[in-house]
């Protein structure tokens, strides 16, 4: 009896327990999927991985919450074939969804099925995610249309077009099936297309508002592109991996210190080559000496030596800064990759690729541009993703003319290269110096400037910038 299972609270006599597609359930009920890895919680649920900043745990009415999970155990029962017990159907009803509203979602959702053409290969398959840290089971992974193997998520709530939606997405299309029984993953039968998944929408508050069965929605199908959502992921990734290192010294007893510099000395001693050896000997240092003994193998072999400080040069508010133009385009991207990529600039209008020529020229000016027709790079590829995204959502008639888009994406800029965004150059010239680590870094930030991760505030002097907004 599925019901019975996926509503009996246990206690702790029971705890933990194996739930819904081997879920580990805790004291309250709640299910808990760790990676296996020791990664923290699946994105999905409370105590979501501390890197990711769109999980937020849900603080909102429960009610919303188990009646979506009783849609989505309906909808199993329904694929499964199999029959719809009396003690289900009965605590939709406590949930506050009618017997007939019952009969409307599994209608529909069947007839949405095959209007769609969606074959189903895998229901409530546990996943792992090695890269992202999380485990949690995939509502489905179907085909449509004949298509290739993608994932499918079933939402009930009001509002489809959040983040962590498009999140999830992209976690299962990147990872493999897991058995948290025996510990195994394998790869899935045929692979997840990782350009696109779909969430299968029912509107369920929608209908219960509505004013009669004539006004019930029904199942939407929308499609969710991945791309973005897996360049922001990679650019959290890499703030979480980053590391200081150098921040941190250890220190020593003063005679340890000694002997740990004149070691290091007689080592930078022991590589010198023939030559700068026989030099370093007709200087005449004395060996007990620490500092004599540095700076002579200074002067023989000033490569390994301490880099000079550099001068502080005090920078007028009126100098305009020398821009040097990047050599690091990183990796070519393969074929599937700047296919996706020409995509978002295929979606743009004629204004939006308007906004865009001058800054592709000024980069190209600037020694190092981002056209993609005979070197299809990483760098590249980022920077053509960045620009035609911020495009698409900025150079509107809503938003304004083309000046107020420029001095918006300068404060985007301003999150990956502070005051060089606001410097004299054109965007273009301060795009040509990005590397492909900065390009990556820049669609990122556009990726969390369009998801409303930063508030935009203005300057004494008119000009946007953009802050974090705080965690709850």
């Amino acid at each position: 009896m599925i019901a019975i299972d996926l509503f009996t609270t246990p206690g702790d006599a029971v705890w933990p327990q194996l739930g819904r597609g081997g879920f580990m359930r805790n004291a309250n009920g709640a299910a808990v999927v760790s990676h296996p890895d020791g990664g923290k919680r699946t994105l999905i649920y409370k105590g979501a991985s501390a890197w990711w900043p769109f999980a937020e745990p849900y603080d909102g009415d429960p009610i919303y919450g188990e009646r979506g999970t009783w849609v989505h155990s309906f909808c199993d029962m329904l694929d499964h074939d199999k029959h719809v017990p009396d003690s289900f159907t009965a605590q939709g009803v406590e949930l506050g969804i009618p017997d007939p509203l019952q009969d409307h979602i599994a209608v529909t959702w069947r007839t949405f099925r095959t209007a769609h053409g969606i074959d189903i290969h895998a229901i409530e398959q546990t996943f792992v995610n090695d890269r992202y840290k999380c485990a949690s089971n995939a509502d489905r992974i179907v085909s449509i249309g004949g298509g290739p193997w993608t994932v499918g998520d079933i939402k009930t709530s009001g509002n489809v077009t959040k983040t962590i939606y498009a999140a999830q997405l992209a976690m299962i299309a990147g990872s493999k099936m897991y058995y948290p029984t025996t510990g195994e993953r394998t790869d899935w039968a045929n692979p997840i297309d990782a350009t696109a998944g779909y969430i299968f929408w029912f509107p369920l508050n929608a209908a219960l508002k509505a004013d009669g069965p004539d006004s019930w929605p029904d199942w939407s199908l929308i499609r969710v592109d991945l791309a973005d959502i897996i360049a922001t992921c990679d650019t959290l990734i890499a703030i979480r991996d980053a590391g200081t290192p150098d921040c941190f010294t250890t220190i020593k007893p003063a005679a340890d210190a000694a002997a740990d510099r004149m070691a290091t000395l007689k080592a930078r001693y022991g590589a010198l080559s023939n030559g700068d050896r026989a030099r370093f000997v007709a200087l005449g240092v004395e060996m007990a000496d620490a500092d004599a003994v540095e700076a002579g193998l200074d002067s023989v072999d000033p490569f390994t030596a301490e880099p000079e400080p550099l001068p502080v040069i005090e920078v007028k508010a009126n100098t305009v800064p020398e821009l040097t133009a990047t050599t690091d385009e990183g990796a070519l991207l393969t074929d599937d990759q700047a296919e996706t990529v020409r995509a978002h600039y295929a979606r743009l209008s004629h204004n939006q690729r308007q906004w865009l020529a001058p800054i592709a020229t000024d980069a190209q000016r600037g020694g190092a541009g981002f056209g993609m027709k005979e070197t299809a790079t990483h760098r590249r590829g980022f920077l053509v993703t960045a620009l035609s995204k911020f495009s698409a959502e900025y150079v509107t008639d809503a938003f304004g003319n083309t000046l107020e888009a420029d001095a918006v994406f300068r404060a985007v800029l301003e999150l990956v290269v502070d005051g060089l965004a606001w410097s004299d150059h054109p965007i273009g010239a301060i795009v040509a110096t990005l590397t492909a680590e900065q390009a990556q870094a820049l669609s990122g930030c556009v990726n969390a400037v369009i998801g409303q991760l930063f508030e935009i505030s203005y300057t004494d002097d008119g000009r946007p910038h953009f802050n974090e907004i705080e965690a709850a």
